[in-house]
C-alpha cells in the first residue's frame, strides 16, 4: 500500500501545512475490510440469482435464506 498516496488523497492539506487531524489507519483498514465483505456478499447473491433470472427471463430480487 502506498501510504503517501493515501495520505495525500484522504488528508486535508491547507497550503503547505497539514491540518491537525491525523489519518486513522485502523478505521481506514476496517472500512476496506467491510467494503470487501459487502462486495463478496453482492457477488455471491449475483451468482446465485443468475439461474433464476435466465429461467424467468427477468431480473428480480431472489430471496435467499440468511439474506
Amino acid at each position: 500500500m502506498d501510504r503517501q498516496l493515501v495520505e495525500l488523497v484522504f488528508s486535508c492539506v491547507d497550503g503547505n501545512q497539514k491540518s491537525e487531524r491525523s489519518f486513522d489507519w485502523a478505521n481506514f483498514s476496517a472500512a476496506i475490510i467491510a467494503w470487501e465483505d459487502y462486495l463478496h456478499k453482492l457477488h455471491k447473491e449475483l451468482l446465485l440469482s443468475l439461474p433464476y433470472w435466465r429461467t424467468d427471463g427477468i431480473i428480480h430480487i431472489v430471496p435467499f435464506e440468511g439474506s
